[in-house]
């Protein structure tokens, strides 16, 4: 048993990248004990076997020789893919058991393990093994740190236990984890679309829901923007125009009537359309542009005050306003203009067209 404790040790260490040196500061060991170890001139302790065990992520059984070396990860991994992909449980069950009591601290087992027992759980009806599934997911968090190639993130193994919890019912526990751990408001959807399936938090739910909704609608400006502003650069105007259009369209299939947040957006492109226009002055006249300058402001006309101070606005957040118009869209109108460097031609232009 010495002498295939000591070549395991050896061998581990060498296959984890570990210098002796390195291997006994982690064990908090002298170098000499590390070396003794591997020359079989002596043993480590119990507490130091379960720590090299923890450290390898492999049992203490196959560590002091009492078990046959195990297949490698790439077996254990391979197999978990293929029952996930075919949805084939219970062949696959030993093999999984067997990388886990092998490999009981490698990260990505432990991980992929997991997902095997919650998707074979839900997919076959079988609430223990949906729970052993969580069992995995919660050890998977406690050794996070062993997550080397970062497969996946602590944030992602939160949602994974949260859909676990609501396959088997405990949709009330999915909430507490979402909520509990909802950095940067990351998990406002699904926690709306959990308490969406609770009648009694209805109320609860609109408030996260309509905060994501108003969100993303948001970030998705932003990257219009961004893309506008790249094609311009690229001297692409048609393109950047086109994208403008495109995103009219789409503003004007999911807003209401008299929706002033959507009527904002809409300003705002189409204020870009206008000068694009002129930046397409070779086929587009300032007459086009003119148009289009006055379609801007009646929507100004038609929604005077400003989303960012309107009461309604609370809707969409909460108990919280914000403000990053001016008092009415006439003045936030033109202070995007300035804001964003525009021309002098399309400031001129903008104040010299008259509505009724």
């Amino acid at each position: 048993m010495t002498k295939i404790l000591h070549k395991n040790i050896k061998d581990l260490r060498i296959r984890n990248g570990y210098s002796q040196e390195k291997l006994a500061e982690i064990v908090d060991v002298s170098t000499g004990a590390v070396s003794k170890w591997e020359s079989g001139e002596t043993s480590p302790d119990l507490n130091n076997l379960i720590k090299l065990a923890e450290l390898f992520g492999v049992s203490i059984d196959f560590l002091i020789g009492f078990e046959l070396e195990p297949k490698g990860t790439h077996y254990y991994l391979r197999s978990i893919k293929k029952a996930l992909k075919n949805n084939v449980f219970t062949e696959y069950e030993d093999i999984i058991d067997k990388g886990l009591k092998f490999y009981l601290n490698n990260f990505e087992i432990v991980y992929r393990s997991a997902l095997f027992y919650v998707y074979y759980g839900m997919y076959e009806n079988k609430q223990q093994k949906v729970l052993k599934g969580i069992k995995l997911l919660y050890k998977s968090l406690d050794i996070f740190e062993y997550n080397d190639k970062f497969i996946v993130s602590k944030q992602q193994i939160i949602r994974e236990l949260a859909n676990a919890y609501s396959s088997i019912n405990q949709t009330d526990k999915s909430i507490s984890l979402l909520k509990e751990n909802n950095e940067d408001e990351q998990h406002d959807i699904l926690i709306g679309v959990y308490l969406s399936s609770l009648k009694k938090s209805a109320s609860e739910a609109l408030d996260y829901l309509s905060k994501s909704y108003i969100k993303n609608i948001t970030n998705t400006l932003i990257i219009l923007d961004g893309m506008v502003d790249t094609l311009k650069n690229l001297k692409m105007y048609k393109k950047a125009y086109d994208l403008l259009l495109w995103y009219e369209d789409f503003v004007d299939s999911i807003k209401t009537d008299n929706d002033s947040f959507f009527n904002n957006i809409k300003v705002i492109i189409i204020a870009n359309q206008a000068i694009l226009r002129l930046s397409l002055s070779k086929n587009y006249d300032s007459k086009s542009s003119e148009d289009l300058i006055k379609k801007c402001k009646n929507l100004i006309k038609s929604n005077p005050i400003s989303y960012g101070t309107e009461s309604s606005f609370k809707y969409y957040f909460g108990n919280e306003t914000i403000d990053i118009y001016g008092d009415n869209n006439l003045d936030t109108q033109i202070n995007r203009i300035h804001l964003d460097g525009y021309t002098e031609k399309f400031r001129e232009l903008w104040k010299s067209v008259n509505i009724i």
